[in-house]
């Protein structure tokens, strides 16, 4: 499952942010001096993705721009952890049709304490319940299979080998 956009807007000290086209890089660096909100966006991530936020409650999210924040988080997934997510859906009964695609799962919060949840898809919206469902998440992870070293053209005889 590859990140491929965050969206945040008005969250606690972000006015505005979004990366997109994330899925597209192989590594993905956030960096800037101290203070800026680095830690700060892998909270959305984090709260958007779990919409269980601990002791922080709604109004803590919201920032001075505003009286309401939003933070959207969108994945893309492979074929192999499609069909994950597809027969975990039909094991607890939220089945999942269709094929690959783009998930989204987002968190509003105001500064009346109120917190929502969502998620969106193409395919009726049990992919992103199912991304959020404890169960789903305490699952051992789902792995592509790893390249063969012997195939790639910049592989040098013996390394990693004893």
């Amino acid at each position: 499952m590859r990140l491929s956009q965050i969206e945040m807007t008005n969250f606690r000290g972000v006015r505005r942010a979004t990366l997109a086209a994330l899925e597209d890089s192989p590594l993905v660096t956030i960096s800037g001096r101290n203070g800026v909100g680095k830690s700060l966006i892998l909270f959305a991530i984090f709260a958007a993705w779990r919409g269980d936020l601990g002791v922080t409650t709604g109004a803590h999210l919201v920032g001075p721009w505003g009286t309401e924040c939003r933070v959207s988080i969108k994945f893309a997934l492979s074929p192999i952890e499609w069909a994950e997510l597809v027969a975990f859906g039909q094991r607890i009964g939220k089945p999942v049709h269709g094929e690959p695609q783009e998930i989204e799962l987002w968190l509003a919060a105001n500064d009346l304490d109120e917190i929502s949840l969502g998620s969106s898809d193409s395919v009726g919206g049990n992919a992103g319940l199912i991304l959020r469902d404890k169960r789903f998440r305490n699952q051992p992870p789902v792995c592509s299979p790893r390249p063969d070293p012997s195939r790639t053209s910049n592989h040098k005889a013996g390394y990693g080998r004893s």
